[in-house]
C-alpha cells in the first residue's frame, strides 16, 4: 500500500514533469528546443534520485527477503511479540486508570457529610 509520503512524492514528480508543458505542443527550433532538452534532462536526474530514494524505503527494503519463508516467519514472530508487549502495557495502564477512578469514587467531596 503506498504511503502518504509516497503519494506526495509522486504528485511532486508529476508536477515537476508538467510545470513547463503548455496546452498545445509546438515544435520549436534552436535555443528553445535546447532549453527544453536541458529541462527534461534535469527532470530525469531528479527522477533517478527519487527512484534511488524510494528503493531505500519500505517495502523495497524487504524485497530480497519477502520470498524467504523463514525470514517472514521470524518477522511475524517479532511483530506478534511486540503486539503482546503492547497489550500487556495496555492492561497495566488500564489497571492504573481503574485504581485511580476507584480512589476518586471513595473520597467524598469537600464539604459533604458522610
Amino acid at each position: 500500500m503506498p504511503t502518504l509520503k509516497g503519494n506526495l512524492e509522486e504528485l511532486r514528480a508529476i508536477k515537476l514533469l508538467t510545470d513547463d508543458v503548455e496546452d498545445e505542443t509546438v515544435i520549436d527550433s534552436g535555443p528553445i528546443i535546447d532549453a527544453r532538452i536541458g529541462s527534461i534532462k534535469k527532470k530525469i536526474v531528479t527522477f533517478i534520485e527519487y527512484i534511488k530514494k524510494i528503493k531505500n524505503e519500505f517495502p523495497f527494503t524487504i524485497e530480497k527477503d519477502i520470498d524467504d519463508r523463514s525470514w517472514v516467519a521470524n518477522k511475524n514472530s517479532e511483530i506478534l511479540k511486540k503486539i503482546e508487549k503492547l497489550n500487556d502495557k495496555k492492561e497495566e495502564l488500564q489497571k492504573v486508570i481503574d485504581r485511580l477512578l476507584l480512589q476518586n469514587i471513595d473520597v467524598p467531596d469537600p464539604g459533604t457529610v458522610n
